[in-house]
């Protein structure tokens, strides 16, 4: 079963209503990852934020493209374990 990454909500700003935006995604599906590689930028609230792999893996599904705007809990990608 895919593990999906998500921008943390702990990351997240304290005010419900600001959208964050995609800066850049390293990897296509089918692509390898490995844990702690980055997989995706994210700007939110005037710093961009680095998402990790927290495991090592192939990409399953891409869900957000760059300049998409996303809210905490978004699903940005899935991987699954090989």
């Amino acid at each position: 079963m895919p593990t999906n990454i998500i921008v943390p909500r702990e990351l997240w700003p304290r005010r419900s209503d600001w959208t964050g935006i995609v800066i850049e995604v390293y990897k296509e599906e089918g692509d390898p990852v490995a844990l702690g590689e980055t997989l995706v930028d994210v700007e939110i609230e005037k710093a961009v934020i680095a998402i990790d792999s927290p495991i090592n893996g192939v990409v399953d599904k891409v869900y957000v493209s760059k300049g998409d705007k996303i809210g905490p809990n978004t699903i940005l990608l899935s991987i699954r374990e090989e």
